[in-house]
């Protein structure tokens, strides 16, 4: 029984441990991570609610170890209530109980991965936020050139003419865009 208990004990400090030796580290990757959404130049709303979807994982997560400790626990209390047990008895709780570490262990490794998960998903709507007004710019273009399609060898004269007077972009991003518009106008897909 004392070895159950010095085994989870072992366990803990070595998760504390591990916590406390990678301090350094995570400030570091919190700086990088600050900076990444500081230029992602998203709304407090949107960052209030990336935040709060992040938060709820990791509680789910610290329940679950709660819950984990509280059945070891448990489990624990009611291997020293039946001293009268065979070794063999004794050995099958022993696995359990091993089963119940190697789930919490399982369950404490899963925290860095949802915070990886959940700096992914900002990351790609942060860059979905930057590249809105592009996108949309460029929609404003193919309309345009909806309405007036290029002559024959006339895609220069068009792209300075979008440079000039449609849309604030450079003469290389209109002449490109053009390209793209004939190719899709070609290829049936719009």
């Amino acid at each position: 029984m004392q070895m159950q208990e010095d085994i989870f004990q072992a366990l803990m400090n070595e998760i504390e441990a591990s916590f406390v030796e990678r301090a350094d580290s995570r400030k570091k990757e919190l700086a990088a991570e600050i900076a990444e959404i500081e230029a992602a130049e998203r709304s407090c709303e949107e960052i209030v609610f990336e935040l709060a979807v992040a938060r709820l994982n990791i509680r789910r997560l610290k329940e679950q170890v709660k819950m984990l400790n509280k059945t070891r626990e448990k489990y624990i209390a009611h291997i020293k209530s039946m001293t009268g047990l065979s070794e063999r008895q004794i050995n099958a709780h022993r696995k359990q109980l091993n089963k119940l570490d190697d789930r919490i262990r399982e369950v404490v490794a899963l925290l860095p991965r949802a915070f990886e998960e959940g700096k992914k998903t900002i990351a790609v709507r942060g860059a979905a936020a930057r590249h809105k007004e592009n996108r949309a710019i460029k929609q404003d273009v193919f309309a345009w050139l909806d309405a007036n399609p290029p002559k024959p060898r006339g895609k220069d004269a068009a792209a300075t003419e979008i440079v000039g007077s449609v849309v604030p972009v450079t003469f290389r991003t209109a002449r490109k865009w053009i390209d793209e518009w004939e190719n899709l106008r070609a290829t049936g897909t719009v």
